[in-house]
């Protein structure tokens, strides 16, 4: 059997072999639909979004708008393990899934499965350059390969003109590939969503209400992806303790939602604060139909802020310098406020910067109870 090292090898190889990292785009540019390649009635569309639950969640409207323009097309996606935790948000806009989980084996099979579907289209939805969405595209070898012009442009064929990163949502700057398929994401709705069924929405919230008596729920997320996006206790006490003082006089509790690797911490938050904790859950779907339970939302995690999107439920998002030199992913046309530290650390926010922006936001909250939820 192959050693561990010597397949990172063969897989490394590969990977510089199909990217060409020196080569220069010499495709076509695509400023409006006009310039969209010609494809069938009903094009066969492979789509790759290999990465995170948050960058899945920005580009279901997306690939939603496409399923709607064409309804008999074959749309096919390359998910990743992560973000396959979310198939039952977008499985019933496509035909067929591939998982891709970084292993040379993975790439292999892919490099068979992939030709075989003759895609008219690949599209890379990304609008960062990267490595993996750029040789999974060049392994589907499809008439047209699609991507947001960056640095590693040459993977494409074609390129839509990127919107500005400092300006303009995440979820508007991953729609500009709709105009390969001659569609104006301008024209079309590109609200997120996240749907559960009537009993998981049911039995998250009696669950839920439980812990608050009935009272209204403001969710603090304290879980990030990474530690810099995890509020520790050392921030998280003094700010839950500013909220729980202003709302004193309300129907109105904080439930803390983390994970299981987070309970030392979550477990010194509910002692100081005599605060209630959210289960752990054993899915993010599990999690998302608890978090929906919610009137408000505070969190640092761009995949809580996401589906706070998807429901328009208030949110409070709390954000630190990533060096992405990119607009905030705050949640897209939905009600919310912002604190922001120049730091590369969520815990470098202070607690008067999160109350003022509570303040400013918790008078527009419509609070919900379990008396009209359940």
């Amino acid at each position: 059997m192959a050693s561990s090292g010597a397949l990172k090898s063969a897989e490394l190889y590969i990977r510089k072999l199909l990217i060409q990292p020196k080569v220069r785009f010499s495709g076509i540019m695509i400023n409006d639909i006009n310039d969209a390649p010609i494809i069938p009635q009903n094009p066969r569309i492979l789509i790759i979004r290999p990465d995170r639950i948050g960058d899945m969640l920005i580009t279901i409207p997306s690939i939603k708008v496409i399923r709607a323009t064409y309804p008999n097309a074959i749309i096919d996606i390359v998910v990743g393990k992560a973000n396959l935790s979310i198939i039952s948000q977008f499985q019933r806009y496509v035909n067929s899934i591939f998982v891709y989980d970084k292993s040379l084996k993975s790439i292999l099979t892919l490099l068979i499965q992939l030709p075989k579907h003759s895609y008219d289209l690949v599209i890379d939805p990304l609008d960062n350059p990267s490595t993996t969405s750029g040789y999974l595209v060049k392994l589907a070898k499809a008439k047209h390969s699609i991507g947001i012009y960056k640095h590693n442009a040459h993977m494409y064929s074609h390129c839509v003109i990127a919107k500005d990163r400092d300006s303009v949502h995440i979820v508007e700057r991953t729609a500009q590939i709709l105009l390969s398929l001659k569609i104006n994401p301008s024209l079309c709705n590109l609200d997120l969503e996240y749907t559960h069924s009537e009993q998981d929405i049911v039995e998250a919230k009696k669950e839920m209400y439980s812990l608050t008596d009935g009272a209204s729920i403001i969710a603090l997320n304290i879980a990030g992806s990474v530690q810099a996006r995890t509020i520790m206790p050392e921030l998280a006490i003094p700010m839950i303790k500013k909220i729980q003082d202003h709302i004193i006089d309300r129907k109105i509790k904080i439930i803390v939602f983390g994970e299981q690797r987070h309970s030392a911490i979550l477990q010194e938050i509910k002692q100081a604060c005599n605060i209630g904790i959210a289960p752990f859950s054993q899915s993010f779907h599990q999690y998302a139909a608890r978090l929906e339970s919610a009137s408000m939302i505070i969190s640092p995690d761009t995949s809580a802020i996401h589906l706070a999107a998807a429901w328009k439920t208030p949110t409070l998002g709390l954000f630190l310098n990533d060096n992405s030199h990119t607009a905030l992913w705050t949640p897209y046309k939905t009600l919310h406020e912002i604190a922001y530290t120049d730091h590369h650390s969520v815990n470098s926010l202070t607690v008067d910067q999160i109350y003022t922006a509570f303040c400013k936001i918790y008078p527009k909250v419509e609070w919900q109870t379990s008396d009209n939820q359940i």
